[in-house]
């Protein structure tokens, strides 16, 4: 269970989040969405326990993150940022291998290292140079890392994961989110798409101006009214659209 207990949070005089409160029980995925500037990278920052926040807090299973020591907390959760800006010389296989606490001799690691990459379609790419890849493929590669260091019963936290990723790839690491979730893992995720939003999360968290908009299914909270208020633009449902086929 995730709680998020009255939440604020305040760079100089501007206020990212004010009193953001929401739960959200494992097996879910959970879509962050709002505007540009709302509060949702802040927020996750705040959820994976990487941000001591002005007031409240996020309490993961009556663990607060925040205040866990890091090797602790990259046990219980995996964070994926929204620009990952990786500075190694490493290839696919070792980025990806971060994740784990242990060497890749062990049998065990190697494991999680190889299902992590072939999850995320990295397998031919495995030797490549993290430096050689294209956009999309090095957010799979962090994608994949993050796979790799999160344990089923765990809190996965991702900013804008499908950024750069073609379709396919994008079809292919919503079905791993889903399947992380199937297996009791809480997923939460910012996430700009509203057409993949309805189609992938189960709850979405809606954050305008750091404040909560809406907590809801999809259906119910991203209601067309409201969506034309807040982002300033007509919205309209649209049958059978273009979407990945999840």
């Amino acid at each position: 269970m995730l709680r998020l207990e009255s939440i604020s949070h305040a760079f100089g005089d501007r206020q990212a989040l004010s009193a953001v409160s929401a739960e959200f029980a494992s097996g879910q995925v959970v879509a962050v969405v709002g505007r540009n500037g709302s509060g949702k990278s802040t927020l996750l920052r705040a959820v994976a326990g990487l941000l001591r926040t002005d007031g409240g807090r996020s309490r993961w299973n009556d663990c607060d993150l925040a205040r866990t020591r890091a090797r602790e907390r990259a046990r219980r959760v995996a964070f994926v940022p929204q620009q990952p800006g990786l500075a190694i010389d490493l290839s696919v296989e070792e980025v990806v291998a971060l994740g784990v606490e242990r060497r890749l001799r062990d049998a065990q690691t190697r494991g999680r290292v190889d299902g992590a990459i072939e999850a995320a379609g990295l397998t031919p790419l495995r030797r490549r140079a993290y430096h050689g890849l294209s956009s999309g493929e090095r957010q799979s590669c962090v994608l994949a890392r993050a796979f790799a260091q999160h344990r089923p019963d765990g809190l996965l936290v991702l900013d804008e994961p499908c950024a750069n990723l073609d379709p396919a790839q994008t079809r292919r690491i919503l079905s791993c989110l889903r399947a992380r979730a199937s297996q009791g893992a809480l997923v939460i995720a910012a996430m700009h798409d509203l057409m993949v939003v309805e189609r992938v999360a189960d709850r979405v968290l809606w954050l305008d101006r750091g404040a909560v908009v809406a907590i809801g299914p999809p259906r119910e909270a991203l209601d067309l009214e409201t969506l034309a208020r807040v982002f300033g633009c007509p919205f309209g449902r649209v049958v059978d659209a273009l979407a990945p086929d999840l």
